[in-house]
C-alpha cells in the first residue's frame, strides 16, 4: 500500500439484503477521511448491494456512501466491501469482505526542504509515481520513479559542477554518477537505484530478485545522502577553515 492511504478502519453494523435475503453485516468504516486525511466520525448512507452468481458461487458488492463531517472537507466517497461464497450458504463473516475508498487523495509527502529547493522538478515527478502506485499502475509507476531519480541526481550534479551543465544534462546517468559522484556511500545508493530504475523500463530485469519496494528505498537512501552533501557544502561555505568574514567584524576606532 502507497503512503498517503487510508489505513484505519472500525467495525459499523449495517442491514442490508441480498435478493429476498435480509441480513445485518459488520463492516469496516475508515477513521479517516481518503481525501483530506484527517481523523473522522462517519456515518452511513444508503447501503446498496449487487449480487452477481458466478458458477456454484455467488460475488456481492456491497457499496456505502459516506461523507466528510468537517466543513472544510465536505466531500462525499465510496466504501466498496466485496464478498464471495457458495450459493445457498449463509453470507459470510465480515472479516472476507474486501474494503476499498474511492477516491482515495495519495497524502502528499513532505521531503526535506534542501531536496525540494535543489530539484522541484523530482518531487513533482516522484508524487506522480506514487499516485500512479496508489492506484495499482504497478506496470508504469516504476517508469516514474526512475525518471524522478533521474532528475534528482542530474540537478544535484549541476549544482556540484555548474560549469558542466550542458554536458550533464545530456549524459546518461550511470556514467554520471561514475564521474561525478565522489562520495562512495552516495554512489553506492545513486548506482543501485539507477540499477533497479532501469528494470522499471526494460523488456528484461536484471535484478529478478528485486522489486519496487527496493527501489525506493534506494532512491530514500540516495536523498538522504545527497541532503547531507548539500548541507555540508552550505555549512562549509558559511564557516569557511579562514574564520569568520573579516567585513562582519566591528571595527574599533583607534585600533
Amino acid at each position: 500500500m502507497a503512503e498517503g492511504l487510508v489505513k484505519r478502519m472500525a467495525d459499523q453494523r449495517v442491514s442490508t439484503q441480498i435478493g429476498n435475503t435480509h441480513f445485518t453485516l459488520m463492516i469496516e468504516v475508515p477513521d479517516d477521511c481518503p481525501i483530506c486525511h484527517r481523523s473522522i466520525n462517519v456515518g452511513i448512507s444508503g447501503p446498496i448491494v449487487s449480487t452477481i452468481p458466478d458458477g456454484s458461487q455467488a460475488i456481492s458488492r456491497l457499496q456505502v456512501l459516506f461523507r466528510c463531517p468537517r466543513s472544510k472537507c465536505d466531500r462525499l466517497f465510496l466504501g466498496v466491501y466485496e464478498g464471495t461464497w457458495k450459493l445457498g450458504s449463509p453470507v459470510p463473516a465480515s472479516s472476507s469482505w474486501k474494503s476499498t475508498l474511492f477516491p482515495a487523495v495519495l497524502a502528499p509527502r513532505e521531503f526535506d526542504p534542501i531536496i525540494c529547493r535543489l530539484s522541484p522538478e523530482f518531487v513533482r515527478i516522484h508524487e506522480q509515481a506514487a499516485v500512479a502506485e496508489m492506484h495499482g499502475l504497478d506496470r508504469i509507476c516504476g517508469a516514474g520513479y526512475r525518471k524522478s531519480l533521474e532528475f534528482l541526481i542530474k540537478d544535484f550534479l549541476k549544482s556540484v559542477s555548474p560549469d558542466d551543465t550542458e554536458k550533464i544534462e545530456a549524459t546518461q546517468v550511470g556514467p554520471l554518477i561514475n564521474q561525478y559522484v565522489s562520495d562512495p556511500r552516495l554512489k553506492i545508493a545513486a548506482s543501485r537505484a539507477t540499477w533497479l530504475g532501469n528494470d522499471e523500463t526494460h523488456y528484461f530485469r536484471k535484478w529478478e530478485e528485486k522489486d519496487l519496494n527496493d527501489l525506493k528505498k534506494l532512491i530514500d537512501v540516495t536523498i538522504h545522502w545527497i541532503s547531507m552533501d548539500v548541507l555540508t557544502r552550505d555549512l562549509e561555505a558559511s564557516m569557511p577553515a579562514s574564520g569568520p568574514n573579516p567585513s562582519g567584524l566591528i571595527k574599533v576606532k583607534g585600533a
